[in-house]
């Protein structure tokens, strides 16, 4: 939890996680977050808090997505991911806008993945049943043999 005292807008500022690492062209480096809608940022060094980036996940994860190299009207443009034993993952896209406007958008894949999963759990199994049942019905018709007349 982050918690301290923004001097832009006087107020005590509460979140429960960063969303941003900005450094200014002064290399003046804020800390940002969403404090129930309103984005507020706290100046100091932050550099050891930055994650790590793990490019080969991140590539992955734009691939799935179809997220773009570069988007218009950004004036910086960056990607942070995890990929946690192949299943589970988290993508943030961060867009530092022409008007200096702060725009993220954070995916948590393990939803997706749940939802994925449970498809295949259930819709493999079904669709598996589906072909051995016209399997079946194609045997029986191969091999019926004609009624006979008396």
């Amino acid at each position: 939890i982050i918690s301290y005292l923004d001097r832009t807008i006087g107020q005590e500022v509460t979140c429960h996680t960063a969303v941003a690492y900005v450094e200014m062209d002064a290399r003046e480096q804020y800390r940002c977050c969403d404090a129930d809608g309103t984005l507020s940022c706290l100046e100091g060094d932050f550099s050891s808090d930055i994650p790590a980036t793990d490019v080969e996940c991140i590539t992955e994860l734009r691939g799935i997505f179809g997220v773009p190299d570069t988007l218009a009207g950004s004036k910086e443009y960056q990607f942070y991911g995890d990929c946690f034993g192949g299943r589970f993952a988290e993508l943030t896209v961060v867009q530092l806008d022409e008007s200096g406007k702060i725009r993220w958008k954070y995916v948590k894949v393990d939803t997706i993945q749940v939802v994925t999963s449970a498809m295949r759990c259930v819709l493999g199994p079904v669709l598996l049943l589906v072909i051995l049942y016209v399997l079946y019905k194609f045997y029986q018709e191969r091999t019926a043999q004609p009624v006979r007349r008396i």
